[in-house]
């Protein structure tokens, strides 16, 4: 006969064993903000948004390529290399009288997240966001200018993504899309100063998410704001930048599935960049440009205790003139 003792820890047991899958599989229906990794998928999200708006700024900088050239096309690749995000994308555009550039951006996005408890470092690849847009260039003067740009983003990518580690008998969600559509607009002004080769610029961005529905839940993903400004200056061949940004990302809610409340995710982030680079022209039809942006401030959501670090990270592009 057992013992009421051994009842109890049988039942504790038997308890326990329940409890914890559950506990699991609630923590690994959105990305936990703790991990490393997950603030690069909060501020890029599996698109090109925010990298061509305030990082690598080609929604300033193709339009005016190609007004100076005198080309109507442009068609490129791009790379976004991050420790635990790389964005390789394909950007194509058309522009029509001149001002109104058409464009298409395909990425392709391989993500790393490494869990904070376990130690266990997840990965995963594939088709991102496509994001197609608009950007319409209006000249003040010959040196005063600005840039109107919207542009949507489709869910083509799998956000979600999940990778299982069989060693510890765990998943981890490395979200490869957005799960839904995507609304952006962007204002940037371009100024050069007379007879001289300085050219000042700014922009700002504001992009507005769909609610998506992930693995039976629903996710409020936050807005994005953003602002840029900076300076190029150029050498026959050769355009030197410096530039600022700061991004703004609101925080995310989620409703899981089966409950009627919202659960904050603390997934906002504050940041701050300085980003240096040159761009090379051969021929003046093909552009190379590089780039390394700078943490300068990071501010996590007020609920978070320990946050990852923030690092270096760098942009390279080929462009080509048609």
């Amino acid at each position: 006969m057992i013992k009421p003792k051994l009842h109890f820890l049988l039942l504790l047991t038997i308890v326990i064993s329940l409890l914890v899958p559950i506990t699991f599989l609630h923590a690994q229906e959105y990305v936990m903000p703790e991990n490393e990794g997950a603030t690069e998928v909060t501020m890029y999200k599996a698109d090109t948004v925010v990298i061509d708006s305030i990082i690598s700024n080609d929604v300033v900088l193709i339009p005016h390529d190609l007004l100076e050239l005198g080309k109507t096309t442009s068609v490129g690749i791009a790379t976004h290399y991050s420790d635990y995000t790389k964005i390789y994308s394909l950007p194509v555009s058309y522009t029509l009288w001149s001002k109104l550039k058409l464009e298409v951006t395909i990425p392709y996005v391989y993500r790393e997240i490494k869990n904070k408890w376990t130690d266990v470092t997840s990965k995963a690849n594939g088709l991102g966001d496509i994001k197609t847009g608009a950007a319409y260039l209006y000249s003040f003067s010959k040196d005063f200018d600005s840039i109107t740009s919207i542009a949507i983003t489709f869910p083509t990518g799998d956000a979600e993504k999940k990778v299982v580690d069989e060693a510890s008998f765990s998943s981890t969600l490395i979200p490869l899309g957005n799960g839904s559509r995507s609304y952006s607009i962007s204002q940037s002004f371009s100024y050069s100063l007379p007879d001289s080769p300085l050219r000042l610029y700014g922009s700002a961005l504001g992009i507005m998410y769909e609610n998506a529905t992930i693995n039976s839940n629903e996710l409020d993903r936050g807005n994005v704001y953003g602002a840029l400004a900076g300076f190029e200056y150029t050498w026959e061949f050769i355009k030197g930048f410096v530039k600022i940004n700061y991004i703004d990302v609101k925080e995310s809610k989620i409703q899981l599935s089966g409950t009627t409340s919202w659960m904050e995710l603390n997934d906002s982030v504050k940041a701050s960049d300085v980003i240096v680079g040159a761009l090379y022209r051969v021929y003046s039809i093909i552009a190379l440009k590089a780039s390394v942006s700078i943490p300068v401030y990071t501010q996590y959501d007020k609920d978070l205790t320990d946050t990852p670090d923030r690092k270096l990270y760098v942009n390279f592009s080929v462009t080509s003139f048609l």
